[in-house]
């Protein structure tokens, strides 16, 4: 965890306050898990599901699959499959297929055909 991250866990524990936020929320949650600290798990859930884009969908997905964040996972989810063709052609989409993320990916292609039938 680097240090400012770290910071920011502290700051938290001792004041329940995070400086940052927005900036840091990826790299805070991965803490806030590996820490247990469901609060700052939550705050940073809403600021990533706040802030989906084209460019943080696959990232996110991958975050909120690793971190067992549901609810994080299918809105980045939903989200991908209504801008698949942007999202498949970023860096955080090549990464989970460079990762062999399988799991994901079929995941995803299950979406997708959900999405062409109904």
């Amino acid at each position: 965890i680097r240090g400012n991250v770290m910071e920011e866990v502290l700051r938290y524990i001792y004041t329940g306050n995070v400086e940052n936020l927005e900036e840091l929320a990826d790299d805070l949650f991965e803490a806030a898990d590996k820490y247990d600290l469901a609060e700052l798990k939550a705050m940073c859930e809403n600021v990533l599901s706040s802030n989906l884009s084209v460019d943080s969908a696959a990232k996110t997905l991958a975050l909120a699959d690793m971190h067992h964040a549901n609810e994080l996972k299918s809105e980045a989810m939903d989200y991908i499959v209504m801008n698949s063709s942007s999202v498949m052609c970023t860096e955080g989409w090549k990464a989970i297929v460079a990762d062999s993320r399988s799991d994901l990916l079929n995941e995803v292609c299950q979406a997708l055909s959900r999405q062409l039938a109904g």
